[in-house]
């Protein structure tokens, strides 16, 4: 039947990445959710209906690494502290590697480029009008803030708000490469409006790896857009970019702020700026807010940073744990999925039987793909993974040279500075367990 073809698997998979947390069933720590039932069956009809002389021309320099990358992640079961832990997430790893797999091998033609490409516009929309109205609901007067926070941060379905920052930082990339194309491959009445509600979820976010991804896939549209000549640059629009963008942003803020409730004497302003603060090293700045807050006139830079914005030394010794540990165990590493095992603090939440064996963990991660894969796979899994990346950006430069059209060229552009802004994002979150990136990955690997 029509229907019953793997690429519409691969869509409704897409679409239904954006559930984030929603599960259909839960086991122990493993979570059943709805997108892996559509991408099971779109691996068994291309298995079965597909050419499988196709299949062999997946097997690029990227896909190699990637396969050395998994073996390395499965090895280092034999250090692994909880090695249920180590199979549950390698499992999970090969459902990422699947959703890459699937979409190189089925959307190798523009038409399905097209779909897929209007697939993730819409469902950003989708995902965008439930945070936002989400946010709204849960910052009204006089109702308790997730977790004691001065307000509570969109998130859309995703249980923490920095993965919506992360999934965003994936869509501003094909939401940017059509918007300053001028091509209309989406519906502008369906285009515009999702950039706006993402971007005045992405401030709010808090987000900083998110933000900073979001501008790099910024940088990265308008130059591959000025190199392929999609969209030439002139001081016009790079001076109404260079006001546009801060002002914009500060608009959104102050706005936010605004309507806001917040419990306590700071605002959604005095947050944000603060985290805009610490991220561009404006020492100056942060001391004078925060002198204004709290009228001290001398205070020591650390007990600043503990009682002002505490998440930066938090991170910096998850980063220096993961290290350590990856020069001890430097070729198999402590066991993927295993590094909360030396990160000062993870420690399982439930006690339960069922539980020990692949317990909930308060500290998951070091915050950074890059120390978490040293850190879990050894250096061999490091550079296997380091080696798919720099194949991936090599076949996503030259996709974008040899684009049969240019529709198809700007949906280049767009997984490609997607995958840009995702890996920059990853210096502060986790890259390898999400998959939206693997994603934007299959479509830079299709052709």
């Amino acid at each position: 039947m029509i229907f019953l073809r793997p690429f519409h698997f691969v869509a409704v998979t897409v679409f239904l990445t954006t559930l984030g947390t929603v599960y259909i069933y839960q086991f122990d720590q493993i979570h059943i959710k709805p997108y892996q039932f559509s991408l099971a069956v779109g691996l068994f009809l291309f298995f079965t209906k597909a050419c499988r002389p196709k299949v062999l021309a997946l097997l690029s320099p990227a896909m190699k690494a990637l396969g050395f990358f998994v073996l390395a992640a499965a090895l280092s079961i034999h250090n692994a502290a909880l090695p249920f832990v180590t199979v549950k997430q390698l499992g999970l790893l090969l459902v990422y590697v699947a959703i890459f797999f699937l979409i190189a091998n089925v959307c190798r033609d523009e038409r399905k480029l097209v779909l897929l490409h209007k697939t993730i516009v819409f469902a950003c929309f989708f995902a965008s009008v439930y945070g936002f109205i989400l946010y709204i609901l849960l910052n009204l007067p006089g109702l308790e803030k997730v977790d004691g926070y001065y307000f509570t941060r969109p998130a859309s379905f995703f249980a923490e708000p920095n993965e919506f920052g992360f999934y965003l930082t994936f869509a501003f990339g094909y939401l940017c490469a059509e918007g300053f194309s001028g091509r209309p491959i989406v519906s502008r009445a369906l285009l515009y409006p999702t950039i706006f509600l993402a971007y005045v979820l992405l401030v709010p976010n808090m987000s900083r790896g998110s933000w900073i991804g979001w501008f790099v896939v910024l940088l990265a549209v308008l130059l591959l857009s000025q190199i392929t000549g999609v969209n030439r640059l002139t001081w016009k629009k790079i001076t109404l970019l260079a006001l546009g963008i801060p002002l914009s942003f500060f608009i959104i803020l102050f706005s936010v702020s605004r309507l806001t409730p917040t419990q306590g004497a700071k605002t959604v302003a005095d947050i944000v700026l603060s985290r805009c603060a610490v991220l561009h090293g404006l020492e100056s700045g942060r001391a004078g807010l925060f002198k204004q807050r709290t009228g001290s006139e001398t205070i020591s830079r650390e007990k600043f940073n503990v009682a002002f914005d505490p998440t930066i030394s938090i991170r910096c010794n998850q980063f220096q744990a993961a290290w350590k540990s990856a020069l001890r165990h430097p070729f198999v590493g402590i066991g993927f999925g295993n590094v909360f095992s030396v990160i000062k603090g993870g420690r399982a939440l439930s006690s339960n039987s069922a539980a020990r064996s692949i317990p909930k963990i308060r500290v998951a991660t070091s915050s950074n793909f890059f120390f978490d894969i040293v850190a879990e796979t050894g250096f061999v899994g490091l550079i296997s993974f380091l080696f798919f990346l720099v194949f991936l950006i090599d076949k996503g430069i030259k996709n974008i040279k040899k684009a049969p059209s240019i529709n198809v060229q700007i949906i280049y552009i767009g997984a490609f500075a997607s995958c840009i802004g995702m890996i920059v994002n990853g210096m502060s979150y986790p890259l390898v367990m999400l998959p939206f990136f693997w994603i934007s990955a299959g479509i830079i690997e299709t052709r």
